[in-house]
């Protein structure tokens, strides 16, 4: 074999029993699509290892041609080979155990430790100066390198069409909606509940099951509304934060890996980060790991309306409708333009139906902001920033505000009017409000529901005072709407945290607890204390007469139902509902959408 032959084969075994250590050191099974981390992974170090490996025989030749030694010497590949190996293996002691304790299907598990001792082996092989058995090498070479490719091969398991496991769904369980007002706090609410301005919140406390909601550390709503619709921690179901970091060309979010030693993959992953091959997005619907509760209703023959809930994009196939949370950034960023991604709704045709309903801030009108806010016509004409917009602050941000709060609950009654026609009645809605936690944010400080108002002026108490309390008596008319929409059956209000001044500015880092509320014939009247957002999925999953999963990290909270109906219908359990299926691809051209939604979570100061 020539020494280029040599040099190439080297390179290629060199990358992948390196990637193979990686893998092995983050448990990083092939459970991604369309590529896993480990092929992607194995793509770039062969890539970085080829500029190294080629430039260090380039200088070789030159240092050997100056010295007078023509052709190269054979030990000098042999060394480079060698020297590698032995730095692999003995620098990286608990890569090299891991190989041996690896978790996932038999062929990852049997693959990459064998790929990884015929890599370290051939790699011997290859630099080897010896003549003869050319044939032999290449072939353990090749055998090396290909085992250890498919070894990194995703598993199956892609997402498919809904299961639908009855033909009457619509007819299983105990009918409910879930309205989610995020940001919603008892503080807030129980004064204007007092003086009637709340009736839908205030007649649903009268009657059913309320309390406060503890809720999670840190409190980043997307993290916590999964936890919501799993019953499991955020470390479980995968959704951390708003956003993710990702690997191009794979949909689940980039664990922070543990690194190899003196491999260069800390340079290579700086590279990586630097060219934006490693990049923050928001979240989706591939972030999360494990079932969310359309998923189970779905696999049992329960129809589902699903509305604005974090991570629902790309939207998942189910047995009903989902407006993930992307269609409203699409219209805000490209209405009037041809062409979308997939998976801003399901079915798919769902999407141009909804996008006339869909409101952008310059169809908020002067009289709708007058209703929150005292401000002038030629004011208001000053609030008219073209979004998506960096510009921060109740009078930059309120028609943007208004518009997502008036576009999710027109189409979470477009949603219950569509169920209504196919299956006879609504089906199961969850809809998830934001109008509360973004007006506190920005608006908290001048409000009248507040002690105190640090930094804040006589005329921006005068125009924004009556902002928050105006976003809750909204999300009260939308929940009156909603439930007169739905008709008979339970209604769930929850809220994924309160808020409190800190400083001069709101927020919601030392964690107050969020709201419950809950009523119709399956909830007992009064106050429930120790609930927990964890408890929602158990709750919902009983309510549907589905078993509650042994692996949940919240509970049943039975204090809340009716002594008959638990008499009735005991609790029935089930291990687990497993793993979400990963498969699928990421929809093209979303980046500008992307962007639009890191810009809005920038402006409310939740990234940096």
């Amino acid at each position: 074999m020539s020494i280029v032959e040599r040099t190439v084969l080297g390179v290629l075994l060199a990358a992948t029993l390196a990637t193979l250590l990686l893998v092995a050191r983050n448990g990083l099974a092939p459970v991604q699509h369309p590529l896993s981390f480990g092929l992607a992974l194995w793509g770039w170090v062969a890539l970085f290892y080829s500029a190294v490996g080629f430039a260090g025989l380039l200088v070789a030749t030159v240092v050997s041609l100056l010295a007078g030694l023509r052709p190269l010497p054979r030990w000098t590949v042999f060394a480079a080979a060698a020297l590698f190996t032995s730095v692999a293996l003995v620098s990286n002691p608990r890569a090299v155990s891991s190989l041996f304790t690896l978790q996932g299907q038999t062929p990852f598990r049997v693959l990459v430790p064998a790929s990884a001792l015929l890599c370290a082996l051939a790699l011997v092989a290859v630099g080897a100066p010896v003549t003869r058995g050319g044939a032999g090498i290449r072939f353990l070479a090749l055998l090396a390198v290909g085992s250890g490719l498919l070894a990194l091969v995703p598993e199956a398991g892609r997402r498919g069409e809904a299961r639908v496991a009855s033909a009457d769904p619509h007819l299983r369980g105990l009918r409910f909606v879930l309205v989610g007002v995020d940001g919603a706090d008892w503080d807030l609410m129980e004064p204007l509940m007092a003086r009637g301005e709340l009736p839908h919140f205030g007649a649903i406390k009268e009657s059913g099951a309320w309390g406060r909601l503890e809720t999670l550390r840190p409190t980043l709503s997307p993290a916590i509304w999964t936890s919501m619709v799993t019953g499991k921690r955020p470390r479980r179901h995968g959704v951390l934060d708003f956003t993710t970091r990702r690997l191009r060309g794979v949909e689940e979010s980039l664990p922070g890996l543990h690194p190899l030693n003196r491999l260069g993959f800390a340079f290579l992953l700086g590279r990586l980060e630097a060219a934006g091959q490693i990049f923050e997005a928001p979240i989706t619907s591939f972030t999360r790991r494990v079932p969310a509760f359309w998923n189970v209703a779905t696999s049992r023959g329960s129809p589902v309306s699903v509305v604005n809930w974090w991570g629902t994009w790309p939207a998942e196939p189910v047995l009903g409708d989902v407006v993930s949370e992307r269609a409203y950034y699409h219209e805000l960023v490209h209405r009037g333009k041809p062409g979308r991604p997939d998976g801003l709704t399901y079915p798919e045709d769902l999407y141009p139906q909804i996008a006339p309903r869909i409101v952008l801030p310059d169809d908020v009108t002067l009289a709708e902001a007058r209703a929150f806010m005292d401000v002038s016509a030629a004011e208001f004409e000053g609030m008219r920033v073209k979004h998506p917009s960096p510009l921060t602050g109740i009078a930059n941000e309120f028609t943007y505000f208004h518009s997502t709060f008036a576009t999710n609950e027109r189409l979470a009654l477009d949603l219950l009017e569509r169920s209504r026609r196919r299956y006879g009645q609504p089906a199961d809605l969850l809809v998830l409000f934001r109008l509360v936690d973004k007006t506190c944010h920005t608006a908290l400080v001048y409000s009248e529901l507040a002690e105190e108002h640090p930094g804040a002026s006589s005329d921006d108490l005068r125009r924004y005072g009556r902002v928050v309390s105006e976003a809750y008596r909204a999300a009260d008319r939308a929940l009156g709407r909603i439930q007169e929409a739905f008709g008979p059956g339970n209604v769930i209000v929850v809220s994924d945290h309160g808020f409190r001044l800190e400083g001069a500015r709101a927020g919601h880092s030392q964690a107050p607890p969020g709201v419950f509320l809950a009523a119709g014939p399956a909830f007992r009247p009064g106050r429930v204390d120790g609930l927990s957002v964890l408890d929602v999925m158990p709750l919902l999953l009983y309510l549907k007469g589905f078993p509650v999963a042994r692996d949940f990290d919240g509970r049943l909270p039975t204090e809340t139902l009716q002594p008959g109906l638990l008499a009735a219908s005991p609790p029935r359990h089930i291990a687990s509902y497993g793993r979400q299926g990963q498969g699928g691809r990421r929809p093209e051209g979303a980046s500008d959408v992307d962007a639009a939604m890191i810009e809005r979570l920038r402006a409310l100061g939740y990234l940096r």
